[in-house]
């Protein structure tokens, strides 16, 4: 069984953001093979790179997609071609999600029979 949900973040130039986004990625109620974290490093000039290689040697579930700078919208579609889950949710690198929401999420929407 794949993961049922896939959180991508594009990531540009966010060396200061993206440590506190993907913690709060990795801090959910759901064993790592039922979710992935795709990071799409935009071209970032910046630490970005390193901070996010770092942090995959920690958590098992985070992809790592580097490309040329390509703009947000590339980088997020390049993200949704790796993605494996069945629910989908873009995250901004700079944003926080809360502690342990990925389960109630996931049981929203299978109860409600959402896309």
């Amino acid at each position: 069984m794949g993961p049922i949900i896939s959180l991508i973040l594009p990531a540009y130039n966010v060396e200061k953001y993206i440590e506190a986004c993907i913690h709060s990625c990795e801090q959910q109620d759901l064993p790592k093979d039922n979710y992935e974290v795709i990071v799409v490093n935009d071209g970032s000039s910046d630490g970005t790179l390193n901070v996010i290689k770092r942090l995959q040697n920690l958590y098992r579930n985070i992809e790592i997609v580097d490309q040329i700078n390509m703009g947000v919208s590339m980088a997020r579609n390049n993200g949704f071609e790796k993605a494996r889950g069945k629910y989908i949710w873009f995250i901004d690198p700079d944003d926080t999600i809360v502690t342990n929401c990925l389960s109630t999420l996931i049981d929203v929407i299978e109860k409600l029979d959402l896309d």
